[in-house]
């Protein structure tokens, strides 16, 4: 007798599945642009018309000849109920082990993605030598080096350390026993691709103990694939697992360079955690003119060509309200510490000046340090993040 947990899924995908794949605006795209004889990834990006989309399924590679290409959307969680609020999508398909056990046969390739009742399908060309006029490049997406991390993983990072467009990675992942252990695979980053042998280490001396009587052993023992979709923003697979998303650690921020220092960046979205009029006469603190929750954009950074003492690096944040509407400007420099200034609605409409300091990677507390206030203990406030 089946269970009600072995038919519900069924039940489900009958009734939910079939009507609702659609992949009239899907977009289709090889990563790199065009890989040649080499591993690739297709990306697959639309919108689907409600929240029950493939995005959240798993691509499988059904079968590949060297010319014709399928992939089948599996069902891997089903929605018990879906709304009719349109869901973009995004679908990463390591194409690495396919193409290795396999060459492509021709530079077209034909495509077909099935997602229950829906197909779609395309040609693709793996080289450009002949096109006419050629192709312009694409710029390399080289991710930059240091710690990453996930929240898709509980305690698993990522070490990333590059010397032009050659690249080691370093998982930090745990064996059968659950001790920890940090794997490696070296190669070269193809515009924003990076495919390798995933390979492990043991038999070693341990940390303070004597060394073992036989050597290291080198073992390879999969395979594991990169996506740049930033410098700070890598997709990480290892063999047939799931992509997911590390992003570059910076004590808690992305870094932003200001002349010769590297300053955290302050996008994101930010609740303010309490505040401190100081003993300057102020009932509040300038601070508190802000929404409870802000959230922070980056607009660029401005340096000055050529360099002007009077005019130094800067780096201008926008700051939005929860309906998007625009608060008010940010502006930082790097002088001793972060310096920011700030137009401050209902202060007069002046400009406050701000130190800024990280106080943890979550915290940061905004100090005032307007020039003409009078002396006293300057008035503060403190942002958590929250996104």
């Amino acid at each position: 007798m089946h269970s009600l947990k072995t038919i519900l899924p069924a039940l489900l995908l009958a009734v939910f599945q079939p009507a609702l794949a659609d992949f009239s605006n899907a977009e289709l795209r090889l990563h790199p642009t065009f890989p040649g004889e080499n591993p690739f990834v297709l990306e697959i990006t639309g919108t689907w018309p409600d929240d029950c989309h493939p995005g959240e399924q798993k691509p499988v590679v059904k079968s590949w000849d060297g010319e014709s290409l399928v992939i089948e959307i599996e069902i891997v969680v089903i929605h018990v109920t879906c709304n009719e609020v349109p869901t973009p999508y995004r679908v990463l398909v390591d194409l690495s082990e396919a193409v290795l056990d396999l060459p492509p046969a021709d530079n077209d390739v034909h495509i077909t993605v099935r997602y229950g009742d829906a197909e779609l399908s395309t040609q693709r060309l793996l080289s450009c030598a002949l096109c006419d006029p050629p192709e312009p490049p694409v710029p390399a997406t080289l991710p930059d080096p240091g710690l990453y991390y996930t929240e898709a993983l509980d305690k698993q990072g990522l070490i990333l350390a590059r010397q032009r467009d050659w690249l080691a990675a370093y998982p930090l992942t745990y064996d059968a026993a659950g001790s920890s252990e940090w794997l490696f695979a070296v190669g070269r980053v193809h515009e924003d691709t990076f495919f390798g042998r995933l390979y492990e280490l043991s038999g070693g001396q341990c940390l303070g103990c004597p060394p073992p009587d036989g050597e290291p052993q080198l073992d390879a023992i999969g395979r594991l694939t990169l996506l740049a979709d930033t410098k700070g923003l890598v997709q990480m697979k290892v063999d047939d697992g799931p992509f997911i998303p590390y992003s570059l650690l910076d004590f808690g921020f992305g870094a932003v360079k200001l002349g010769n220092a590297w300053v955290a960046d302050l996008a994101g979205r930010w609740a303010l955690a309490n505040s401190d009029p100081g003993t300057l006469g102020a009932s509040t603190a300038p601070v508190d003119a802000l929404p409870g929750v802000v959230n922070i954009e980056r607009v660029g950074v401005v340096i000055p060509d050529p360099p002007r003492e009077d005019t130094p690096p800067h780096v201008d944040y926008r700051l939005l309200d929860l309906h998007g509407q625009a608060v008010t400007t940010l502006r930082c420099m790097w002088a001793d510490g972060m310096q920011c200034s700030m137009p401050i609605p209902g202060f007069g409409d002046g400009i406050h000046s701000y130190v800024v300091v990280a106080l943890s990677p979550v915290r940061l507390r905004l100090t005032d340090a307007t020039p003409y206030a009078a002396p006293g203990a300057p008035a503060s406030g403190e942002l958590v993040r929250i996104d």
